[in-house]
C-alpha cells in the first residue's frame, strides 16, 4: 500500500458522488451520522450491510450492487468517504469523537480502492491497524 502526503488545507472536491458507506451501527448511530455528515455537505449515507460487503465500493457508490454470499463477515464499524477534500476528510475524522460513538475505520475512496470489494477493504484496514498497534507496542518496550 503507498501512501502519499496529504494537503489538509485542501478544500477542493474531487469528482464524483459525494457521499459516506457506512457499515455496522445501528439505526440510532446511523442518525447521527447523517445528521453529523450534513454538517460536511454530505447527505447521501450508503448502508452496506454483511449481504453487500462483498461488492465492489464503486458498485455501492452507484446502487449497482447485489446480494452476496458466502462473504466472510467483518466484526467491526467503518466509514468510507467518497469524494471529499482533504480538509473535508481531517475534519470529518478529527470531529468525529463529538459524536459519542466508538472510532470506527476510516477510508477514503481512491481510483485503486473502487474497485476493491468492501469487505476486503475492511480486512486490509484491519490489517493496517493491528501492523501500527503492534509497531507502536514494540516502540514502547524499547
Amino acid at each position: 500500500m503507498a501512501f502519499e502526503k496529504i494537503d489538509y488545507n485542501n478544500n477542493n472536491r474531487p469528482e464524483g458522488k459525494t457521499c459516506l458507506l457506512v457499515y455496522g451501527y445501528d439505526e440510532t448511530a446511523l442518525d447521527k451520522i447523517k445528521n453529523y455528515a450534513s454538517n460536511y455537505d454530505i447527505f447521501e449515507l450508503v448502508l452496506v450491510t454483511p449481504t453487500t460487503m462483498g461488492n465492489a465500493l464503486e458498485r455501492l457508490i452507484n446502487h449497482t450492487d447485489k446480494p452476496t454470499f458466502g462473504i466472510e463477515w467483518v466484526d467491526t464499524q467503518a466509514i468510507v468517504l467518497n469524494a471529499v477534500s482533504p480538509q473535508e476528510l481531517n475534519d470529518f475524522v478529527r470531529n468525529f469523537k463529538t459524536l459519542g460513538l466508538p472510532r470506527p475505520l476510516f477510508a477514503v475512496v481512491t481510483p485503486l480502492s473502487i474497485n476493491w470489494p468492501f469487505n476486503e477493504l475492511l480486512k486490509d484496514l484491519l490489517d493496517e491497524r493491528a501492523m501500527i498497534a503492534s509497531k507502536q507496542k514494540q516502540s514502547k518496550k524499547d
